[in-house]
């Protein structure tokens, strides 16, 4: 759907619980594994302050949004008719900065256990990343008009871009962190006929014990297998959830034709969600598999599709811990909305894994 400028200067900014996801996902970007970005020479006193006001942010977050989502308040900032600026422009500008800063950190920071820091390579992908940003802008210089899914197009084209710095400078290592290794370890165990579940001498040194679930494992199995880059995987369902994601926020924008003002509630959310720079310099995190299920079992629940909710709920429980918290909840808001025996039918098939 294309919006023109007399709607855009017209749009609100309407208050969502989004933003208090983005707040979570903000919070958590201050902190990563131990003690990065803060200096490792910091005593263990500094950094559990550190943690402690974490842990107090992230709970006013949490609370504000179940408040929120609970008392269903609705209440809207005032007119900001600056908006288009600020969502196709400022956020993906600000973020592919933050990022390459972040990469250039972590760069120099794991230079011992084989990153290789080079800044001209960062600064040239980030600049590149900024050509399909530039693309969009000169079109709606031209035709005076904004284009909700060229827009988000050429967003997860960047976001592509970017993902290319991690593969080419940081090796998946364990001295860096064990999660990737360890699945891959996992599956070539299934591979060779073994139990995955064992103790795997890691390249850190370190006898770690597999606790991934079967479904991260199947994920990841093909790569492990065949040698490749773990983290293609990743890619490859960080981009299915981004398509869908732009899929489904193009249709509620085109639903919207006729009405006032643009639903910058869910646009600002998603493109700082797509841009958001821990995805980046995380680049070793494996929870993509589980993300998507848990997307594609949300659409069912939300369509009322019976028997791919179910099997969402079995692919949740079979794929990651959280499942096991995620699943509960949905089965009650399943509940309420097609009763006792709906409910139970779907829950029956997660018992199998």
């Amino acid at each position: 759907m294309k919006i023109d400028d007399k709607n855009l200067k017209d749009a609100a900014l309407g208050f969502h619980p989004a933003y208090y996801i983005l707040g979570i996902l903000l919070v958590i970007m201050i902190r990563g594994d131990g003690y990065f970005p803060f200096p490792k020479s910091w005593p263990q006193e500094k950094i559990m302050f550190v943690v402690l006001l974490h842990w107090i942010v992230l709970v006013a977050l949490i609370f504000l949004s179940t408040y929120w989502l609970v008392i269903k308040n609705k209440f809207r900032a005032s007119p900001f008719p600056h908006m288009h600026i600020i969502a196709f422009g400022l956020v993906p500008v600000i973020s592919i900065l933050i990022i390459s800063a972040l990469h250039s950190l972590q760069g120099a920071r794991f230079s011992t256990v084989g990153y290789l820091v080079k800044d001209p390579l960062i600064i040239k992908t980030a600049a590149l990343s900024l050509a399909p940003f530039a693309l969009y802008w000169t079109r709606v210089w031209r035709t005076k008009e904004h284009s909700t899914l060229m827009f988000f197009g050429c967003a997860l084209i960047s976001v592509l871009i970017l993902k290319f710095i991690p593969l080419n400078l940081f090796p998946v290592t364990a001295k860096r962190s064990d999660l990737l290794p360890i699945l891959k370890e996992a599956g070539l165990a299934v591979y060779n006929g073994e139990s995955p579940y064992k103790y795997y001498m890691l390249d850190n040194g370190v006898s770690t014990p597999n606790a991934r679930f079967p479904g991260l494992i199947l994920a990841y199995f093909p790569a492990a297998i065949s040698g490749k880059d773990l983290r293609y995987i990743t890619l490859f369902f960080e981009t299915a959830i981004f398509i869908i994601l732009i899929s489904k926020i193009n249709s509620i924008a085109s639903d919207r034709t006729g009405l006032p003002g643009f639903p910058w509630q869910i646009i600002v959310p998603v493109i700082c969600f797509m841009m958001f720079p821990y995805w980046h310099f995380r680049h070793e995190l494996y929870e993509s598999p589980f993300w998507l299920i848990l997307f594609m079992t949300l659409l069912a629940f939300d369509n009322g599709h019976k028997i791919w909710f179910s099997l969402g709920l079995a692919s949740l429980t079979a794929t990651h811990q959280w499942g096991l918290l995620f699943v509960p909840l949905m089965l009650i808001g399943f509940y309420k909305k097609h009763g006792f025996r709906i409910a139970l039918l779907c829950f029956l098939p997660t018992m199998l894994p």
